[in-house]
């Protein structure tokens, strides 16, 4: 996998260039934030991995349902649509590596403010960094903004009904299913999470949309968590400042589509 691919770029190879870049407080490791940085973005590959099995069985089984659902106008009945192979199996996938995913990036945490290590009690990471890092204001801001679609991936693979469903803690898929009208919807998925305090979804939306949604909102939470955290824990001793920046449309490359860059700038006297 080559830094051509935006989540490698903005994960492992944009926090490298960033370390190598700035000077952190006494006592922080840049190859332990490395090696966090490194972990995380290993899951979010899988989960590209899972999601694009479903998307590309799913684009190349939407024409072979249109001529299905086209030659049999003329028919009293509609044969079977094809389906999507082990699709309830990838979801669960995409689902486990998205979990495992944000654990890695809450760890990040661990690493720059010492705070403990609370697996996938995400929850507990807000309560500690409100209680011990106040001061760090744009890092709470983001974990209380983003804990609703986190607490869905929180507890969604569980939801599955190979795994741990039950009343009101269900996540249903449903793969190409025939519509009124002579039309079809594609793999899809709703859930109700209340028992656990989750969130419901009573309608049917589609799967490959939402993991696109997903997969965008888990690499910029985790770029925004390393991004604030490292901007944080610079060298606040030194004749110098360190800041990050975000590039212009015009200084991203194609090749590797880092999108921001840490910078040194002498204090004011």
């Amino acid at each position: 996998m080559g830094c051509g691919n935006s989540f490698v770029a903005r994960s492992i190879i944009q926090a490298k260039q960033i370390l190598d870049s700035i000077v952190l407080e006494p006592g922080l490791s840049k190859s332990n934030l490395l090696e966090g940085m490194w972990e995380a973005t290993q899951q979010l590959l899988r989960c590209e991995n899972a999601y694009f099995k479903i998307f590309d069985e799913t684009m190349s089984l939407i024409a072979e349902c249109d001529e299905l659902i086209e030659r049999s106008k003329a028919k009293t009945s509609i044969p079977s649509l094809p389906q999507v192979g082990e699709l309830e199996e990838r979801v669960g996938s995409f689902l486990g590596s998205a979990k495992r995913c944000l654990e890695k990036t809450h760890s990040l945490l661990s690493i720059f403010y010492a705070c403990p290590d609370f697996g996938s009690n995400f929850r507990s990471y807000r309560d500690w960094m409100r209680a011990h890092r106040g001061d760090s204001k744009q890092v709470l801001d983001l974990l209380d903004q983003d804990k609703d679609w986190i607490r869905f991936i929180s507890e969604a693979r569980n939801a599955l009904p190979i795994n741990h469903a039950r009343q009101f803690f269900l996540l249903e898929v449903q793969n190409f299913n025939l519509e009124p009208g002579n039309k079809f919807s594609p793999p899809s998925w709703r859930h109700d999470l209340s028992d656990r305090g989750g969130p419901v979804q009573t309608y049917w939306s589609d799967i490959v949309k939402d993991m696109e949604i997903h997969m965008h909102n888990l690499l910029t939470f985790l770029e925004e968590i390393f991004l604030l955290s490292a901007r944080n824990c610079c060298n606040q001793t030194l004749p110098f400042k360190f800041d990050v920046y975000k590039k212009s449309t015009e200084q991203i490359s194609e090749d590797c589509p880092v999108l921001y860059f840490a910078q040194a700038e002498r204090r004011e006297a």
